[in-house]
């Protein structure tokens, strides 16, 4: 079995654009742009973090590109 990655990502992209927009209004009946956009990137990342799993930190590469010979 093989997952549909852009399918999956599609739903959530949706998904997340269709909650921001509803919390941006939520309150008010004219949010700022600033306020759509941050709630619509909000929630297509609660969206994003329901179906995939992201590291907290990213781990450097602390190996040395090139050997010192010795």
């Amino acid at each position: 079995m093989q997952v549909n990655t852009r399918a999956v990502l599609e739903r959530c992209i949706e998904n997340g654009i269709q909650a921001g927009l509803r919390r941006a209004y939520k309150h008010t009946n004219t949010p700022t742009q600033e306020t759509i956009t941050d709630c619509i990137d909000r929630y297509i990342w609660l969206e994003l973090d329901d179906y995939f799993l992201f590291p907290e930190t990213p781990i450097p590469n602390t190996e040395p590109l090139v050997s010192n010979g010795g």
